[in-house]
Formats: C-alpha cells, structure tokens, sequence
C-alpha cells in the first residue's frame, strides 16, 4: 500500500488501523478517494515517527514515561478482560441496592419558624397554636397572604428572605434540618395549602404545603449502561490491586523513606 523509507504499510496494516477508528470516522473515509487521505496522514505521521527516532526523542525521559503507562493501561486491559460484568451481574446489583436508584418522596414547603432570638425567647406553644388556627381558620387566596406575612413578621428560619420556601425536602433533609416532628407533620399533610404545626428544638415551625413530589424509581434499562460500565471500573481495580499483591510476593520492593525527605515537588 505505502513505503516510507524502510516502513511498509500493507493492506492489511491500513485496515487494521481504519478498523480501530470510531465509526463516525470511518465513515469519512468511505470512498477510495478519502482513503487515500487516511493513506497520506499514515504516512505523514510515519515521516515524523522516523525524524523524532532519529534525533533520540525515543529516549527522552519523557518519552519513556509516556510509553510505561501506555504499556501499564494494556496490562490492565488484558487482566481485567477475563472478568468483565455481564448483564445478570448488573441486574443484581440493581435488584439488591434499591435505594440507590430510587428518588424518595419530597414535599415542598413553606415554613415559618417561631423559634427565640437574641432579644426574646421562643413564644409559648398557645400562642403558636392561636397563630396556627387562624391560619387554617381562612381560605385561599387569603390564608396563603396571611402565611406569608407571618413569615415576614414572626419567621426566625432563613428562608425568611424567600417568603419561608425551603424547596423540596425528604423525611431525612426535614429531620436534619428541623426535627423527627416537623418530618412527620409535613408528610401528613394531604391537600396543597394545607397547615401543619410541628415543635423543635429552638422552637415551633408553622408548615404550609406547597407541592409534593411521589417516589420515583429507576428502571434496570435506563441503568444497565452506566451500571456496567461502574462494575467493570470497580473488577478491573480490584484485579490489578490483587496483580500487584501476587507480583510484590515474588519481586523485592523496597522504599526508603528517609529518601522521601529529599523530593523537591515543585511546590512554593
């Protein structure tokens, strides 16, 4: 097919190295007029291959580093090649991590929150619960104005700046956030608009719902890929850890770490 100096490009080299490409470049070189081009690039890359041996480049330090991982990554490829996740050993690990691909309930909310300040202490749970049932006491649009101006007025909670929207939350995030209480007063809330009250510990927090969101789980197809390919990165670790186990047994290492002292990183 090619001659460059004492390089030959057969055939069979020139489909080797097509046949390697992505398909969208294969593609571009569908006709015998773009496989020329291919042609040319070989040999373009040929003439320079030849001209870096010529200077000694091959021996740079560089150069060998560069060749020492390229061999470590074909290593690994070839040792991690016999283990590879099939699509059962996906599907199991789907079916035995529920958790991982499901988005849990969340509620969205606002909240006012009667908690104490510098100047004042928390007020006492029957004037919350007085604030509370003239709350659920009005109808919309009038009891979502009045939440919102007891927010402005009363809210010691950040979302204060926000009108009291604190977005999206699970169970856990309003555990975290609040308390076990104010969890459960807000996912026993039903019908949008509804009040809840719940206490804390610096406190009580009034509870508006404003959306909710259902459980939602992944399915197994919109998942295979990515669970394959996290299985394979964790097999192909897991191989080359033990590799290396078995090769340090059977060839001496040895670091000395007083010699670490004398690394100069580079670093200022």
């Amino acid at each position: 097919m090619a001659r460059v100096g004492e390089r030959v490009f057969r055939v069979a080299d020139v489909e080797s190295r097509l046949n390697a490409q992505p398909g969208f470049v294969r593609a571009r070189f569908s006709s015998p007029e773009t496989r020329r081009e291919f042609v040319d690039q070989l040999v373009r890359n040929e003439l320079l291959v030849q001209e870096a041996r010529r200077r000694g480049l091959d021996r740079a330090p560089e150069a060998e580093a560069l060749f020492e991982k390229l061999l470590v990554q074909q290593l690994v490829a070839d040792v991690a090649r016999a283990s590879q996740p099939t699509e059962a050993d996906a599907r199991a690990y789907f079916d035995g991590h529920p958790e991982e691909f499901t988005r849990p309930e969340r509620v969205r909310l606002a909240v006012v929150e009667f908690g104490g300040t510098a100047t004042a202490p928390a007020p006492e749970k029957a004037a919350v619960e007085r604030e509370v049932a003239r709350l659920r006491a009005a109808v919309e649009p009038e009891r979502t104005r009045l939440f919102t101006a007891l927010i402005q007025a009363r809210s010691t909670d950040p979302s204060r700046s926000q009108d009291g929207d604190i977005g999206p939350r699970t169970r856990q995030e309003l555990t975290q956030q609040f308390s076990a209480e104010v969890a459960e007063a807000a996912f026993a809330l039903r019908a949008l608009g509804e009040i809840g009250l719940a206490p804390t510990a610096r406190g009580f927090v009034g509870l508006r719902l404003t959306g909710r969101q259902p459980e939602e789980r992944r399915s197994f197809e919109t998942e295979k890929s990515t669970l394959l390919a996290r299985l394979a990165a964790e097999r192909r670790l897991s191989v080359v850890d033990e590799l290396v186990k078995s090769l340090s047994k059977t060839t001496v290492v040895e670091v000395r770490g007083d010699a670490l002292q004398r690394v100069d990183a580079g670093v200022r």
